[in-house]
């Protein structure tokens, strides 16, 4: 099972929706942390997930972002989920040694269940009181970075755990992503079960660094990943980047550029998700669909791709 993290912004949430409507969803369960008080994204797509099949979580103590509180997150989400069955969604939080007690209080006044903790800065697994909430039964899943926190499947083998791992290999400028090359982004998909974890996480195509929206770029880059046969069918990424990265004016030109390199791989390697297809279309029809639309159609061809080889993997 893949639990891709993400930051429950727009173009996220648009592409979950979109893997929601193709039905490609068995596995596939995103952790969803809101970095917005308005819930708007969530109204709009919970409906569409549920038509889907696609269970996912929730962080009701978000880290980053407005970061709302626990209360103000569970008030939001409360109403879209009060009809779901269990197992449907998953109840997340962020742990720390400063906020375990806030954590119990809010599964028992919540009612919750199927609850995920994911290790944050500044937690002692080995204490009292963390090792107390992990024997909650009503705590299922347990989502940490296993090379840091070597012991943690010894002292937690009864729950079900996920290995987070930071794998994209994010560059300070769009422009600097132009000379380099093809390179490996996970191996997980293939091993995660021999390793004795229930699933992998990852912040997909983008840094687990949290950052506001910015300026208009000089360059344009489109991250890609694909399944590298060459490399016994390892997920890689590539990056097809503009070149006329002097100044930020033609934004559209820019991306012309990077998609055309884009579509040509694409062409080359036979590679026809969803995510890819409306990049050729772009292409095609010589339209921009935004910068946000680009991070759209690659984070859905990614989700596709990793369903697409655990459906393979699994049948």
């Amino acid at each position: 099972m893949y639990f891709p993290y993400l930051r429950a912004r727009q173009n996220e949430m648009l592409a979950l929706r979109e893997l929601a409507k193709l039905k490609k969803c068995e596995y596939i369960f995103p952790i969803l942390e809101p970095v917005k008080k308005n819930f708007r994204n969530f109204e709009l797509a919970i409906p569409q997930f549920i038509d889907g099949g696609l269970r996912f979580s929730v962080i009701l103590n978000s880290q980053v972002g407005e970061k709302p509180a626990i209360v103000e997150s569970w008030n939001a989400i409360e109403r879209l989920v009060s009809d779901l069955s269990s197992g449907q969604w998953s109840p997340a939080f962020i742990v720390n040694d400063a906020n375990i007690s806030a954590i119990e209080s809010a599964i028992s006044s919540y009612q919750l269940d199927q609850v995920m903790l994911i290790y944050g800065d500044g937690l002692n697994v080995s204490s009292d009181e963390f090792q107390r909430l992990m024997e909650d039964e009503r705590v299922n899943f347990f989502v940490f970075d296993p090379d840091n926190n070597r012991s943690i499947k010894r002292k937690f083998f009864d729950k079900n755990l996920i290995r987070l791992d930071d794998k994209f290999n994010e560059k300070e400028r769009n422009s600097d992503y132009l000379n380099t090359s093809a390179e490996k982004f996970t191996e997980e998909h293939l091993y995660f079960r021999d390793d004795q974890f229930y699933g992998f996480s990852d912040y997909t195509l983008l840094s687990k660094h949290f950052r506001e929206g910015g300026m208009l770029p000089y360059a344009v880059a489109i991250h890609f990943s694909y399944v590298n046969a060459e490399a016994d069918d390892e997920i890689w990424l590539r990056h097809f980047t503009s070149e006329s990265n002097v100044g930020r004016e033609d934004i559209q030109g820019k991306f012309g550029e990077a998609c055309g390199k884009l579509v040509g791989f694409l062409d080359a390697q036979s590679i026809n998700t969803t995510g890819a297809n409306e990049f050729r279309q772009y292409f095609s029809d010589a339209k921009f669909p935004g910068l946000g639309g680009i991070k759209k159609f690659s984070l859905l061809h990614h989700l596709e791709t990793v369903h697409q080889v655990l459906n393979s993997i699994e049948s």
